[in-house]
């Protein structure tokens, strides 16, 4: 009879005499007999412990993490945490006297205190999210959070509060002052700062617009660049001086036609000819009885009809005229601007320079750094 280390090194001697692909088959199928079992043991530990976390808020205690500022004595006793709770309380009154959040941000970086990772720097998220956890202010809740369509974490607005056991920073009337202050702030409409080329510089590649970035290079220096992420990168004052360049070139090269005098278009005699039309005709039905009222009413429709569409060929004629007295204004603007044109572009308002260029030319950048100009 084989004694039981002899069976193991029989069992040894089995599995290292099996292929790679055979070992592997052995292994899923043993795990997916063991699988049922560990679930059935996880699932009364998991409803447990779920359980548990929905009830504690009723009975005053916090849910999963201590939150921050506050030391556990034991399982339903807290105490403030006595540097920290004070910088709680500062960054309340700074947020409460209508302190920007960067500035508070900055401020609580230099106080020395840690975060709750332990580093000297605090996200802006993390000090707006303790403002609003109303665990400071003496209450609890379960199921603050709720994840949105795009998989970020959102506070409810509908949570139900209970009293807590621990010792609040503040009171529940500051609170919802925190909350009254957060809601005036988010109908605050900050105005974007505006760039003399915002709108009108376009990727030769994907034709997207660029915008504004600030890229911070390898030596540690922030510079704000025209930034289209896939293809276009230049920098702002690079951008200024190549678009001084390119429309110096474009207006000094260009050759202007003068404008021809005004004079009566072909649809201003045919419209006059048409309603010299419309009177006669009047007279012949009233006074001569030429036409019967059917055979009036027809030809007058068709008259009308003409006037009309010869109307609108005058009025396009004379809007046409006017963009080109227009165009030409600008134009004259330009070349008296172009000894002067890269002081122009950079001191002059954004509008202005904008009003002018996005009237006159269509503006390309391109991936090796050059902007190309070109009549509209």
């Amino acid at each position: 009879m084989k004694s039981e280390h002899e069976d193991l090194l029989e069992i040894i001697r089995a599995w290292k005499a099996l292929t790679p692909l055979q070992r592997k088959t052995i292994r899923v199928q043993v795990a997916l007999i063991a699988l049922p079992r560990r679930i059935s043991k996880l699932r009364p530990r998991a409803r447990v412990h779920w359980i548990g976390n929905s009830n504690r808020p009723h009975h005053g205690n916090y849910v999963n993490r201590l939150p921050y500022g506050y030391t556990k004595i034991d399982k339903h006793t807290t105490r403030p945490n006595q540097h920290v709770a004070a910088l709680l309380v500062q960054i309340k009154d700074w947020f409460l006297a209508g302190v920007r959040m960067s500035v508070i941000q900055r401020r609580v970086n230099s106080s020395g205190v840690l975060s709750q990772h332990g580093k000297p720097a605090w996200a802006r998220s993390v000090i707006e999210y303790m403002l609003k956890n109303p665990y400071y202010a003496g209450k609890t809740a379960y199921g603050r959070n709720r994840v949105n369509e795009h998989g970020h974490y959102i506070l409810k607005s509908d949570v139900e509060l209970f009293d807590g056991k621990q010792e609040p920073l503040w009171d529940y009337n500051t609170y919802l002052a925190i909350m009254t202050e957060f809601e005036r702030r988010s109908t605050l409409r900050s105005t974007p700062q505006d760039y003399n080329l915002t709108g009108l510089l376009h990727c030769s590649e994907c034709n997207h617009i660029l915008h504004i970035a600030i890229i911070t290079w390898r030596n540690g220096k922030r510079v704000r660049c025209w930034y289209c992420a896939r293809h276009v990168n230049i920098e702002l004052n690079l951008a200024n001086q190549l678009l001084g360049d390119e429309l110096t070139r474009l207006f000094r090269d260009h050759k202007y036609k003068p404008l021809e005098q005004e004079v009566r278009s072909r649809s201003h005699k045919d419209l006059l000819a048409v309603e010299g039309q419309l009177r006669r005709l009047d007279a012949a039905y009233l006074e001569a009885g030429t036409y019967t009222a059917t055979e009036y009413a027809d030809l007058r429709k068709k008259l009308l009809d003409r006037k009309t569409k010869l109307a609108d060929q005058k009025q396009q004629a004379q809007a046409a005229r006017q963009r080109e007295i227009e165009r030409l204004q600008l134009h004259q603007t330009m070349r008296d601007l172009l000894p002067n044109l890269h002081a122009w572009l950079t001191e002059q308002s954004p509008a202005v320079v904008k009003y002018y260029l996005s009237r006159m030319v269509n503006l390309t950048a391109y991936p090796n750094k050059t902007i190309h100009a070109e009549f509209l």
